[in-house]
């Protein structure tokens, strides 16, 4: 959890400082702390615009996940670590937390393929967001736990991404998804239940709503979002709700601050 953390806060230099082992120097029972940090260095690369070395770290991730303990004996609590054929159109397919991980770095790098070739083809946003929108599916489909499966939203970098890429109405369509006051399009509530994977007034999401609607020119709607926002970051130990913390740190403000220190 530690490390989602500095995910979490876009802790991106103290991410990079820690140097994970080879796991021929550790137990197989520390080999899904090695896969979350090479992850979380990958997540870190990419929001940098180093993605080369964001790539690097995806294939030491990818690695780590045929390992048959990872595999076959290992769950964090309800869900397993790694599932495979990784084949979502199963029927009854639950994937693993490490699955999640994947299609997020996976989403993560090609987004910032993308703005570094300011989304000329192959290298397009809607490739990106297709992946993320994986992500987003795998998420949803992990099994219900406490503490969660996949420690943060799938959908917070995706609505901050969109968001970024003025996608507005597809942002705010991710982020009402998360907060639950909307069902999505790919959940069948008659053949899978009720939609769970939902985070009420979470101040993350309701940041990237209020943002959105605010660029949509629906003041209103943005007015009661930032309300809604005060009220979540009054919950908070620390001052939250500012308006230059995003969704998700992942977002390009990272990468523009890298490159003027270059």
């Amino acid at each position: 959890g530690w490390m989602m953390m500095k995910v979490r806060f876009g802790m991106w230099d103290e991410i990079l400082t820690f140097e994970p082992p080879t796991c021929k120097q550790v137990k197989n029972s520390y080999c899904s702390l090695i896969a979350t940090m090479h992850y979380a260095r990958g997540v870190a690369f990419a929001a940098t615009g180093k993605v080369a070395q964001a790539k690097e770290e995806h294939k030491k991730l990818r690695s780590l996940m045929k390992l048959e303990f990872l595999i076959k004996y290992f769950s964090l609590f309800k869900n397993r670590m790694v599932v495979v054929p990784t084949d979502e159109k199963e029927e009854n397919y639950t994937p693993g937390s490490l699955n999640v991980a994947d299609a997020v770095l996976d989403g993560e790098i090609a987004y910032r393929e993308a703005v570094l070739n300011e989304g000329k083809d192959p290298n397009t946003f809607d490739k990106a967001f297709a992946l993320l929108r994986k992500a987003v599916w795998l998420d949803d489909h992990l099994h219900y736990d406490e503490p969660w499966g996949w420690m943060m939203p799938s959908r917070h970098a995706l609505g901050a991404l969109l968001l970024e890429q003025k996608r507005y109405q597809e942002a705010v369509t991710s982020l009402r998804e998360d907060l639950g006051e909307l069902i999505p399009d790919t959940w069948d509530e008659a053949k899978e239940g009720v939609f769970y994977n939902k985070h009420p007034n979470n101040l993350w999401a309701l940041r990237g709503l209020s943002k959105a609607y605010r660029k949509m020119g629906k003041e209103e709607e943005a007015k009661e979002a930032e309300e809604r926002l005060q009220k979540a970051a009054a919950r908070c130990d620390v001052a939250a709700s500012g308006s230059d913390v995003p969704t998700c740190y992942c977002a390009t403000k990272s990468l523009k601050e890298a490159n003027k220190s270059a």
